[in-house]
């Protein structure tokens, strides 16, 4: 009996150390928000006057504050259309990034014609 509770006690202890490793570890945490827009397009929304699509580059991406993807049930963006990621640079700023350069030209055209 005692050998079965020691094995149970070890393997106890295992697993919540690898659960601890786990949940401290960078993959598992969101110190990073931006991963996913690096080399996608995307613009100002705030400041569509002097805005213009852009590559996001890792420095660009290092501003962000945080980053929340609009899937498909999210609200539409200008075109109304869904599948975008907006980012949050300051209280002033925050970035609409599309995965193709043609997208996000179309969604920055349609937000100046509506004079938004």
């Amino acid at each position: 009996m005692k050998i079965i509770m020691r094995k149970i006690e070890t393997s106890f202890c295992g697993l919540f150390a690898f659960a601890l490793l786990t949940i401290a570890s960078p993959l598992a945490s969101s110190a990073d928000p931006t991963p996913n827009v690096v080399g996608q397009f995307g613009f100002d929304y705030l400041h569509p006057a002097k805005a213009k699509c852009a590559a996001i580059t890792p420095e660009r991406a290092k501003t962000f504050k945080s980053c929340t993807y609009i899937g498909t049930d999210g609200p539409g963006s200008f075109t109304t259309k869904t599948d975008y990621t907006k980012c949050i640079v300051g209280p002033k700023s925050e970035f609409m990034i599309f995965k193709t350069l043609e997208r996000c030209v179309d969604e920055l055209e349609t937000e100046k014609a509506n004079g938004e």
